[in-house]
């Protein structure tokens, strides 16, 4: 009797004890599986919060412009760092990586070029435009629970031709300068011809020579002997009367 009893309990606490170890497995993959579908459900939400889009101001490029790739629709606090590629997502097409937290920061990559800056709103600028900076432009921006990706494309057209205001304005003021030159010119030439005919009348006239007899003593010699008056630079002769100068 006892040792039927005893092996009684035996048996009775072997079936406990599986018992709850069974409880305890079941637990554990009730745990697990809730876990697994509270990541599911945190990852899914993620993926439905990130359907962004770039918006590029401005819109219309030209060389020597700046311009600014802007992701709208973002969630700030599932996304702590970005990359932008140039072309396609390779490595070698890397422009840069930016990061929000815990140290925010930018560390450049292979296609680099000086012109290039992240923003904490993952965004990035692009100053002193060329027509080789056209093409497409692609962001990732990245997080403990996945990864997002969107693209834009870029035109950088040449510089931009002169508008019909602005050649009407340049022809107006050319046709004004012109005129002003003109003028100062005729202006010029007129002054100029005036002075030189001034100074040839002033050579070809004969010098006066006023009819005053010259300071000294005269002396009449002879009724027949005329006298002459010298100018001021002896080069005057008039005859004056029959006297002459001693």
């Amino acid at each position: 009797m006892l040792g039927i009893r005893w092996g009684g309990r035996t048996s009775g606490r072997r079936q406990s004890l599986e018992v709850r170890r069974i409880g305890a497995l079941d637990r554990r993959k009730e745990a697990q599986k809730a876990s697994i579908l509270s990541s599911c459900f945190l990852l899914t939400h993620a993926q439905g919060r990130t359907g962004f889009f770039i918006k590029v101001e401005p819109e219309m490029l030209t060389e020597g412009q700046s311009v600014t790739l802007t992701p709208v629709g973002v969630d700030q606090n599932i996304f702590i760092s970005c990359i932008w590629f140039r072309g396609t997502t390779d490595l070698r097409n890397k422009i840069f990586t930016y990061y929000r937290s815990p140290f925010p920061g930018q560390l450049n990559g292979p296609v680099f070029t000086d012109r290039e800056a992240g923003g904490p709103d993952f965004s990035l600028r692009i100053t002193d435009l060329r027509t080789n900076d056209s093409g497409t432009y692609i962001l990732r921006v990245e997080g403990p629970l996945g990864s997002a990706t969107k693209d834009t494309t870029l035109v950088v057209s040449g510089s931009a031709p002169l508008s019909a205001g602005v050649i009407s304005r340049i022809v107006i003021g050319s046709l004004v300068a012109l005129t002003l030159i003109g003028t100062l010119l005729c202006v010029f030439l007129c002054a100029w011809r005036l002075r030189n005919k001034t100074s040839t009348q002033d050579t070809s006239a004969p010098p006066f020579c006023e009819n005053t007899p010259p300071s000294g003593q005269v002396k009449a010699e002879s009724s027949s002997d005329p006298i002459y008056e010298v100018s001021g630079d002896r080069s005057c002769f008039i005859l004056l009367s029959s006297e002459k100068i001693i």
